[in-house]
């Protein structure tokens, strides 16, 4: 069941559910400034992206650096952005870790009606928010959006974003197996079954991923 609406320092309001014994964020993540005041940098393009990485400072951009994609998928952020001391998420909650993610798999594995924990986590009615093919039940009421990444890749061989509406991806505060890495979450489009889309991944701290956050 939905509860209030919580407010992040810039006043951006999200819903919040309750999804077993945990309050997660019903929306993407969408602060511009770290709890202590600080702006976290914004990136224009992807070279300004991927140099911030390089330099280990936290940064954020708009999905393909265009603000038109603000409002329905909030912001991407590297990895360096939700680790940051100075606090990413809104007061009382956090970044998930990886172990806090996987409580949500395992209730929503044995709960509600069978074990597509994607399908459950999925939006519902895709079409009437101009997205094709990402249908699923939303049954945990968690409202996960396909609000694609910016590739971790090389920006002068893949300088661009990629997988809107289509893919789901969000940072874990867990360090990866090495420490360019750090783990992510993942819906897919296609797949609704407990391996394909709620998967963990080494993905590279540079990449652009979207942030849920969970209560502490």
């Amino acid at each position: 069941m939905e509860k209030q609406l919580i407010e992040d320092i810039n006043n951006n309001k999200y819903r919040i559910v309750k999804i077993g014994n945990q309050i997660w964020m019903a929306d993407n993540l969408n602060v511009s400034t770290y709890q202590n005041g600080d702006p976290i940098f914004q990136s224009n393009n992807s070279e300004e992206f991927f140099k911030a990485a390089e330099e280990s400072k936290g940064t954020w951009c708009y999905y393909g650096f265009d603000s038109k994609n603000e409002q329905k998928h909030g912001k991407l952020y590297n990895w360096h952005a939700v680790n940051d001391s100075r606090g990413l998420a809104p007061v009382g909650f956090c970044i998930p870790t990886v172990e806090q993610w996987d409580k949500l798999a395992e209730h929503l594995r044995g709960g509600l009606h069978g074990s597509m924990i994607g399908d459950k986590l999925k939006i519902k009615d895709s079409k009437d928010l101009g997205i094709e093919g990402f249908n699923g039940t939303n049954e945990s009421g968690f409202n996960g959006m396909p609000s694609g990444w910016l590739y971790p890749g090389n920006y002068e061989e893949w300088p661009g974003c990629e997988c809107l509406n289509t893919d789901a991806f969000w940072w874990t505060a867990s360090q990866g197996d090495d420490e360019d890495t750090a783990f992510c979450r993942h819906i897919n489009c296609k797949a609704s079954s407990d391996l394909g889309p709620f998967c963990s991944g080494g993905d590279k701290k540079k990449g652009g991923i979207s942030v849920r956050c969970v209560e502490m």
